[in-house]
């Protein structure tokens, strides 16, 4: 992600890859885990975007696993953004975590 170490606040921006248009630069198929993790309490933040382009190397497929305690989404800005692209090959987000929130908004770039 970027921004430094991830923290627990319900305006935070939680964003992985700086954007959509240079691809990732692994040269073999990789899988990749992230954590957040809260000390066993939700996680507090306000939006999460998944950015990234595909790799244009073959067989380089990226498998980004988001995992850890609850995501709390924040009622007011609550935010999913989805700006991922594939490029000559994948880039998928697997997001593993319970939510937290009845006003969650899911947004696809």
């Amino acid at each position: 992600w970027t921004g430094g170490d991830p923290v627990s606040s319900n305006l935070n921006t939680i964003q992985f890859f700086a954007d959509t248009t240079t691809a990732l630069t692994n040269t073999a198929a990789a899988t990749q885990t992230v954590n957040l993790n809260n000390g066993g309490s939700a996680f507090e933040l306000g939006t999460l975007t998944l950015n990234g382009r595909g790799s244009a190397t073959a067989n380089a497929n990226m498998t980004m696993n988001l995992s850890g305690d609850a995501l709390n989404f924040s009622d007011a800005t609550g935010t999913i953004n989805l700006n991922a692209l594939n490029a000559t090959r994948t880039i998928t987000y697997n997001v593993i975590h319970r939510r937290n929130s009845s006003t969650l908004r899911h947004k696809e770039g």
